[in-house]
């Protein structure tokens, strides 16, 4: 399948509600590079991520994927401006990545609305954090293609939105 085609039908709302989101709620300017293909066997996981399965006209998982360091800076500034000053842990704290996920629920809420406005039959179960390769390996199963879209946030790095395809439904 082409990424174009992908692109624009699922992916390029949710990217867009991730720059939305970042800009609510973390007060911060973000923007998307260009979208690439990874290779399946040769995916690395970075550290952390939040993932949501989707269903529907396609099928796989959406991962919001954070270096670490990007995960504990974009969590701190995400709770800092939900609650004025935060605890600061060492390492990825549980309010960081409760705040994470709330990002990332957000992000799924908004393009969901959005998708069912096109008529797209896309349905998100809930999100979810990842914390280690074996979990990612086991999302990895019966994946046919990984698209990336890398996500620039001021002040804090870089992290990804990829999502891993398992079928397309009849999309083209």
């Amino acid at each position: 399948m082409e990424l174009s085609s992908v692109h624009n039908q699922i992916i390029e709302p949710i990217t867009q509600e991730a720059i939305k989101a970042l800009k609510d709620m973390a007060h911060s300017n973000a923007w998307a590079g260009a979208e690439f293909q990874d290779s399946v066997w040769k995916f690395r996981f970075n550290g952390f991520a939040i993932v949501a399965e989707v269903s529907g006209m396609l099928n796989g998982t959406v991962v919001f994927h954070h270096y670490l360091e990007t995960a504990m800076a974009l969590g701190k500034r995400l709770l800092n401006f939900r609650k004025g000053s935060i605890n600061e842990g060492v390492g990825l704290t549980d309010e960081m990545q409760a705040a994470l996920l709330d990002y990332a629920d957000e992000v799924v809420a908004h393009a969901s609305k959005e998708l069912k406005k096109t008529g797209m039959q896309v349905d998100f179960k809930s999100s979810f954090p990842v914390l280690s390769m074996h979990h990612v390996s086991d999302l990895l199963i019966n994946v046919d293609e990984i698209h990336s879209i890398p996500l620039h946030v001021d002040t804090v790095g870089r992290h990804y939105l990829n999502f891993f395809i398992k079928d397309h439904n009849g999309m083209n």
